[in-house]
């Protein structure tokens, strides 16, 4: 191939041999020689780096390599030192003329243009500045006695030449032009001190009323806002006596239209002049100037006030700017957007977009921010007052790059009302998705310039609901007019004087009608408080108390007169985080000086110092308000938190505290599993004691706890009955999910294993009889495979006896260990404990299986279809009975004719059969298929809204009256204790026990037995008497829960349905009003509230005479008073 250079060819004049001249020899230009010399693969006028054939190197130049050659950090064209591609030499940087180089040269205040040395900026000397105006010269030239700008009206500025001349109409500060392109127009620009200034020159230093500080402490910054200034040029915010033309709420001009921001010939509120300028401006002109179907101020967003002179917004054709309003979220792509501005930290090379926010009132703050998960671009964030003027910047912010993580925000405080500019710009130069959002701060209520209370006060000091200028609300904590005084935390002691106080208050140990003074204490932690007034600087007779709610009494923590010091000491053990209210008061006396100190002993935060804080039976990482061992309180949340929720947040299986590794406490927010699975799951036994994690180990309260060896006082482990509900620990106890459980209290919502539901539908329900449940407090029936030794179907102890219920050594069916103990429990020991005539399981009813030491059979007995026995030997248990039709049926006998649940046909045709599959189906006996139906001579029917067949087949309603969920007119229910109950009122309800007060005789077993609805009601009246004096209901189970008899259950109650429950068949059965202290003896003779109160003397499994109605009490030979309990049908 021939290669062919394209500068031309030599001729060979000139002679010469071969070698003269020739490739590689050194007089001829690398472009021109033949050769690759860079080794590119292109040879001469084929390479791009030579620019002809005298070129003497193929080489790429310094501006064109790609290459930062001089380390500046700009490359090729981006460099200073590089005039155009073929320039070889990027550190040839000539310095800059002295009129653009961004130094003030001649140390005059001025830089570049706008010194008065600088004709252009070519020119390289500010210095040689021409001689000073005659308006800045501090010379009388026109013998007015007035000197200079702004005194000399003869001067329009300080650069005026005549002292003496009249005022350019149409100088730069009055002509509506942007003359120095800074973004701002007039009387706004920062370098208009008038409209009559005829050059808009902006100095080095920003005047007042253009600096965003609030010079005067008005609460107003700068203009056009703030009253004292009357232009943006303005050095002093100070306001006027009175108020300015464009301020002072008058039309003054007659235009109809009144003051900054209303009026077109008002730029500001502190300017003095309202009349319209000659040329209307665009936002007051009546035109859609920028087309965005938006007219004017204020329907044109782009318009700041009536004078704005751009209806397109300050960013004018540079950006398409968008609202941005608070709590609203934008989204978008910088992608194709603008590459024109940068911020002072970050932003060149990247595209942006831009935010306008508007700040119409004085607020805390805004805050701008993208860290959403729609965001995929790193961004620099930066706030401008003037769209297009860098030097408006009032904050900016850059996120770190390449980190993995995205979002960003940006914060201006103390904003000055007005437009704000909020650039959107890359961290690097990529572009990229967003979603943007404003949050504005407002002020605080006590801060605020509004009454928020309503008091006709405003603000502190002025409202006594404000302890401070912070103080978020005005609520007046103490009451009306009382002001409450901050404590400051960490400060040793505060001195007072209470003859300024109120005196409307008093402690259990004095201060009655004397002077006081209160102080709110914000207490940080769990500690022991100590405030004292035992000081010399306090006057005599002073009383210190508090209280965690300022007006009630009944909160009040503890009161200290000082006795014989008569100086009170107050001290506060294990006090929690929260508000204290402290009062020094005084015995007697007009009040006096006082020195009050506080020492603080921190203690153990409240989530991990083994004490149930905020006495709702649940203690430290068991209670909702914990969320780790660091949480000084235990306070519940509203809403339940991610680890109590009852989901399974994280998909694995398990589901919230203590059974999900995530969740370190119950108030914790996050399910996700550590990395390196806590000790208390991770299969292993760390502490050596034969049992391996939760909830074997007595060590472990959770499946995310850390430690096995831990030894703390748990409930679920030491023998006692600790939430006084008949049962003790684990597995019994429904509160108790492990050994090693803190508390005993059962949970708001009962677990799978004890809410009377059969979960896994396996015919077995809860614990002890689904061998599914490992304890009461476990949240899963599913039964585990392989089956334990109490379930399997053998033999496992070779006593002839299998399994639960009937193996004595089987305490529950998913016991692991049939083992029989040195002593037979009492329902399998062939004594008749009770004295009943009925011995032992099954044929004692106060016997649940075999292996319960408990043959009494006080309270009510479980139905036969609940009772975890197979009643009728047929081999089926319970639900899976084909002769229990549900979980309330009391007789397992097998029907002649199959019911409709267990007989292999899909009898509504919903496409699944019987029982257990198909949900219609309360148990394998039941006679319809569908829920809530009956087998009414032959047919299902609804039975809970068919009037002819309504509750039960045949019951037929009063003609009009409609059947509601199985009664006639609806089951008349109630909350709490109702006075006053009307037989005619009582619909769905049937008597199911009746007597007087006198009756000795009557079985309290029989009348559980007979009163065997889903719902149970208690009353009392005098005999005869045309209403039922009182009257509670309740679910049956919830009413006949046996709270136990003798002395250590005297005040011990069942809460149910607004009313405070107590029975036993040995003591007392009756009821209180919700939340009030009983004092059973053998009945309750408490006097809270006694018209509410039902008592009934009760011994030896038998009704005793008495005792109380109301305020009635009686003892034996009472007939004058009956008692009833009736039962729903």
């Amino acid at each position: 191939m021939a290669l062919v250079l394209i500068f031309g060819c030599d001729d060979g004049g000139g002679g010469g041999d071969a070698g003269d001249g020739g490739a590689g020899d050194a007089g001829v230009a690398e472009c021109s020689d033949g050769i690759d010399n860079d080794g590119d693969g292109l040879v001469d006028g084929f390479d791009p780096s030579c620019s002809g054939p005298d070129d003497p190197t193929e080489a790429d130049r310094q501006c064109s390599d790609g290459i930062d050659n001089d380390e500046d950090g700009a490359i090729d064209l981006d460099d200073r030192g590089c005039a155009d591609g073929e320039d070889d030499d990027e550190g040839d940087e000539p310095p800059l003329p002295q009129c653009q180089n961004g130094v003030d040269d001649d140390d005059d205040g001025f830089v570049d243009l706008d010194d008065r040395g600088c004709d252009d900026a070519e020119d390289d000397d500010e210095s040689g500045e021409p001689d000073l105006p005659e308006c800045s010269d501090g010379i009388d030239n026109d013998e007015d006695q007035l000197i200079d700008f702004p005194r000399d009206p003869g001067c329009a500025s300080e650069v005026d030449e005549d002292e003496g001349g009249q005022v350019d109409p149409i100088a730069q500060c009055g002509d509506g032009i942007d003359n120095d392109l800074d973004g701002f127009v007039d009387l706004a620009d920062p370098g208009c001190e008038t409209g009559f200034d005829p050059i808009e020159r902006n100095g080095a230093e920003r005047a007042a009323c253009a600096n965003g500080i609030d010079d005067d402490a008005d609460g107003l910054a700068d203009f056009p806002y703030d009253p004292g200034c009357r232009a943006a040029g303005d050095d002093d915010e100070e306001d006027e006596m009175g108020a300015r033309a464009c301020g002072n709420g008058l039309d003054d001009d007659n235009d109809g239209r009144v003051d900054f921001p209303d009026d077109p010939g008002c730029a500001g509120i502190g300017d003095g002049d309202e009349t319209d300028p000659p040329v209307v401006p665009a936002c007051a002109d009546g035109r859609d100037n920028d087309r965005d179907d938006a007219i004017d101020y204020p329907d044109d967003i782009g318009c700041d006030s009536a004078s704005d002179s751009d209806e397109g917004g300050n960013c004018a054709d540079a950006f398409d700017a968008i609202e941005l309003a608070p709590g609203r979220r934008i989204s978008g792509d910088t992608r194709g957007a603008p590459v024109t501005a940068e911020g002072s930290c970050g932003g060149r090379g990247a595209a942006e977009v831009v935010f306008v926010v508007r700040i119409d009132r004085v607020v805390e703050a805004f805050e701008v921010r993208t860290d959403f998960p729609e965001t995929e671009l790193e961004t620099t964030l930066y706030v401008r007052r003037a769209c297009l003027g860098p030097n408006s910047e009032v904050a900016c912010v850059k996120e770190p790059t390449g980190d993995g993580e995205v979002g960003n925000r940006v914060r201006v405080n103390n904003p000055t009302p007005g437009t704000y500019f909020v650039f959107l710009d890359g961290a690097g130069r990529s572009g990229g998705a967003f979603t943007a959002q404003l949050d504005v701060v407002p002020l605080a209520a006590c801060l605020n310039g509004v009454d928020d209370d309503g008091d006709d006060r405003v603000d502190y000091p002025a409202d006594p609901g404000c302890a401070s200028a912070a103080d978020p609300d005005e609520v007046d904590l103490c009451g009306a007019g009382v002001r409450v005084l901050e404590y400051p935390v960490g400060n040793p002691f505060v001195l007072d004087d209470t003859r300024r106080g109120t005196t409307a208050f008093q402690g259990s140990c004095g201060g009655n009608n004397a002077p006081e003074l209160v102080y709110r204490y914000d207490n940080p932690y769990s500690a022991t408080l100590e405030f004292s007034v035992d000081h010399p600087e306090t006057i005599g007779n002073t009383v210190i108390y508090a209280r965690s709610r300022c007006v009630d009494t009944r909160s009040e923590l503890g009161c200290d007169d000082g006795d014989q010091d008569a100086r009170g000491v107050l001290r506060l053990e294990r006090q929690p985080p929260g508000e204290v209210f402290v009062f020094v008061d005084h015995r007697i006396g007009q009040g006096g000086p006082f020195k009050l100190s506080v020492r603080v002993t921190r203690l153990d935060p409240g989530c991990s110092d083994q004490i149930d804080n905020d006495d709702d039976g649940f203690i430290d990482l068991d209670d909702l308000g914990c969320a780790d061992p660091d949480d000084e309180s235990e306070a519940d949340p509203a809403q339940a938190p991610v680890c109590r929720d009852g989901e399974d947040n994280d998909g694995d299986g398990l589901i919230d505290y203590p059974f999900d590794p995530g969740c370190g406490a119950a108030g914790d927010g996050d399910e996700t599993d550590p990395e390196v699975l806590p000790a208390c799951f991770d299969g292993v036994d760390n502490d050596g004691d034969g049992k391996t994690d939760f909830p074997d180990d007595e060590g472990c309260s959770a499946t995310g706890d850390d430690e096995e060896d831990r030894r703390r006082p748990g409930q679920c482990a030491n023998n006692i009955d600790d939430d006084m509900d008949g049962l003790a620990d684990y597995p019994f106890d429904p509160g108790c999910s492990a050994p090693g459980d803190l508390s005993e209290t059962d949970d708001r919502t009962p677990p799978a294993c004890a809410n009377e539901i059969d979960d896994d539908r396996d015919g077995l329900i809860d614990f002890p009889f689904d061998p599914g449940c490992l304890a009461a407090g476990h949240r899963s029936e599913v039964d585990p495979d392989p089956p334990r030794a109490c379930s399997n179907g053998l033999d496992d102890d070779g006593d002839g006896v299998i399994d639960f219920p009937a193996e004595p050594g089987c305490q529950y069916a998913a016991d692991d260990d049939e083992a029989n103990g040195a002593i037979r429990p009492r329902c399998s020991n062939g004594n008749d404990d009770d004295n009943n005539g009925r011995t032992d399981w099954p044929d004692d009813p106060g016997c649940s299986f075999a292996a319960d030491n408990t043959e009494d059979s006080s309270g009510p007995t479980r139905r036969r279809c609940a009772d975890g026995v197979d009643n009728d030997l047929d081999g089926a248990v319970d639900l899976a009975d084909r002769g229990c039709s549900g979980a309330n049926d009391d007789d397992e006998d097998d029907p002649e004719v199959q019911p409709w649940c267990a007989d292999g046909i899909d009898n509504d045709e919903d496409g699944v059969i019987d029982w257990p599959m198909d949900e219609g189906c309360a148990a394998r006996g039941d006679d319809c298929e569908q829920e809530g139906y009956g087998l009414c001579e032959g047919e299902c029917l609804d039975i809970r809204v068919d009037a002819q067949n309504c509750g039960r087949c045949g019951r037929t309603c009063d003609e009009g009256v409609e059947c509601i969920n199985g009664f006639c007119g609806g089951l008349f229910t109630f909350e709490g204790v109702r006075r006053d109950v009307s037989p005619i009122d009582l619909e769905g309800w049937e008597l199911c026990h009746l007597d007087t007060y006198n009756d000795r005789a009557t079985q309290v077993a029989d009348i559980v037995a007979r009163c065997d609805g889903e719902y149970v009601m208690l009353g009392c009246r005098p005999v005869n008497a045309a209403t039922w004096q009182l009257a509670a209901m309740g679910e049956r189970d919830e009413v006949f829960f046996d709270t136990g008899s003798g002395q250590p259950n005297a005040q011990r109650t069942h809460p149910h349905n607004g009313v405070e429950w107590y029975f036993s068949a040995e003591w007392s059965i009756g009821f209180a009003p919700l939340g009030q202290r009983v004092n059973r003896n053998s009945c309750d003779v408490e006097n809270g509230q006694a018209d509410q109160r039902l008592c009934w003397h009760t011994s030896g499994g038998r009704l005793n005479a008495g005792y109380r109605c109301g305020q009635w009490m009686g003892n034996g030979g009472q007939q004058s008073y009956e008692r009833a309990v009736w039962t729903s049908r």
